[in-house]
């Protein structure tokens, strides 16, 4: 998280078959609806977590992985996402009469606030300098890991500028969804012989990946060379 945007990605959000837009429309009427709820009662939040659970069930894009009905907007201009049962988010007054509020979402307290995706741990976020950046495009690039290291070899093997092509994934996510959770497998690229531009498709594509070994699918080589296309314009 920055000042601008945040990342949900681990708690579910990019693991939707919904655009941008119906992401948005999504984490409004959640947090409208998580406002309007009284979770100064247990069941209220249990019973909110299994209506929200119940409701993005059809959505999901890859089942081995938890989407959290707890994400909402957690702050405004700029909108940020985040944990609304989170203790700091404050979005709730009676969330704070709880002592450990997140122990009522799936992973709980202690995995929800240690867990840190390999591009945090590692600082790859500070090659993600983008201004003005909302939270769910934000969250689609920082939590893939395999996409920013890739970005900066591509930089320096094809001597593109670092800003273009993040302007040109942008512009892709604008329109499309891509899956990714901060969970997914380390891609070596130094040990892979493949297409720059298809790989990063396919890293973009909402298609089940192989990350060991890593394989090019279908709609990464169509969605890679509709990039290269627009990287030489």
């Amino acid at each position: 998280m920055n000042e601008i945007s945040s990342c949900s990605s681990c708690c579910g959000l990019n693991n939707l078959k919904l655009t941008k837009a119906q992401k948005d429309h999504w984490l409004i009427e959640n947090t409208t609806k998580f406002l309007k709820t009284d979770v100064g009662q247990a069941q209220n939040i249990v019973e909110f977590r299994k209506q929200g659970e119940d409701f993005l069930y059809d959505y999901i894009i890859n089942h081995d992985t938890y989407v959290c009905p707890f994400i909402g907007y957690v702050a405004t201009n700029p909108a940020r996402t985040g944990c609304m049962l989170h203790p700091l988010a404050g979005i709730h007054k009676q969330v704070s009469q709880w002592e450990h509020p997140q122990n009522f979402s799936f992973y709980g307290e202690s995995i929800c606030q240690t867990f840190d995706c390999y591009s945090k741990e590692n600082n790859l976020l500070e090659n993600v300098k983008i201004d003005n950046l909302d939270s769910i495009i934000y969250g689609q690039i920082t939590a893939n890991q395999n996409l920013i290291r890739l970005i900066g070899i591509m930089c320096e093997q094809q001597r593109s500028q670092k800003s273009k092509l993040f302007e040109i994934i942008i512009e892709f996510l604008e329109n499309n969804q891509s899956s990714i959770t901060g969970f997914e497998g380390f891609i070596d690229w130094t040990k892979q012989d493949v297409n720059l531009w298809h790989a990063v498709g396919t890293l973009l594509s909402q298609e089940e990946v192989d990350y060991n070994p890593f394989n090019i699918t279908k709609a990464g080589i169509e969605i890679g060379d509709k990039l290269r296309e627009l990287s030489n314009k």
